[in-house]
């Protein structure tokens, strides 16, 4: 009776297994087709033509199988993403990115120096993307791009106004026009230095990076900007700061 417990419980192990790797590998091939789709259409947006492809790897178990990329940006031909340029990588990563988030989307995502890599003509492709998801979804992008910082709503970062006193800046550019010209009437004015700088700050990031090399003063060394978008209730956050 022992014996056949034993057989009986092995018997509904392995079934039970099974149908758990059989489930999986559906649900697996059924995600990764439509982050195919999403993938070899998002290329060619971002791209302006070419053709990529992403592909399981032959003669292995789905679930056991690698994911190869390949991708033909226009006028080259298809190569793997290893061999492709910095940009292009970048370029080709990013839509891979974008596939599988309108495949699974999230109402709140971070990106850490994505466009690191981008020259200004890349970083405009990738910025028009973004504006794409923002209708269900807020971006938070650490960036050091002047072209992404101008895109955003909001700009957290880090300034030494004095040298050895670092400090948390915040710029909303729905204030810029207000801010720039008050500052710039009260320098005319001979206001002192720091009250202009603390104004300028509170503009925008070109305005302030204007005012700060006129000034001597540093600007930050990197930003964390805010695009707003989605619902912020679905997330509860309002903002995010960050010191580096």
């Amino acid at each position: 009776e022992q014996v056949s417990d034993l057989v009986r419980g092995r018997k509904m192990l392995v079934d039970t297994i099974a149908r758990i790797e059989t489930e999986s590998e559906r649900l697996f091939l059924d995600t990764f087709n439509e982050v195919r789709e999403n993938f070899q259409r998002i290329f060619r947006q971002m791209f302006g033509g070419g053709k990529a492809d992403v592909r399981l790897a032959e003669g292995e178990e789905v679930l056991d199988a690698g994911v190869e990329i390949v991708a033909r940006p226009p006028g080259r031909e298809m190569l793997p993403i290893g061999l492709l340029s910095g940009g292009q990588r970048t370029m080709t990563a990013l839509a891979l990115l974008f596939s599988v988030f309108e495949s699974r989307p999230s109402p709140f995502c971070i990106l850490d120096e994505v466009d690191a890599a981008l020259d200004d003509a890349n970083v405009q492709r990738f910025l028009a993307m973004l504006d794409t998801f923002r209708a269900g979804t807020q971006f938070v992008v650490v960036t050091h791009n002047k072209g992404t910082m101008a895109h955003a709503q909001r700009l957290y970062g880090v300034t030494m106004q004095t040298k050895g006193v670092s400090r948390q800046v915040e710029v909303d550019f729905s204030e810029v026009d207000d801010f720039v010209e008050m500052a710039e009437e009260l320098a005319d004015d001979g206001m002192s230095e720091e009250t202009v700088g603390d104004l300028k700050i509170k503009a925008n990031a070109n305005a302030n990076a204007i005012w700060a090399e006129r000034h001597k003063l540093h600007s930050p060394e990197k930003w964390v900007i805010w695009m707003e978008g989605g619902n912020p209730d679905m997330c509860g956050l309002t903002g995010m700061g960050v010191s580096e």
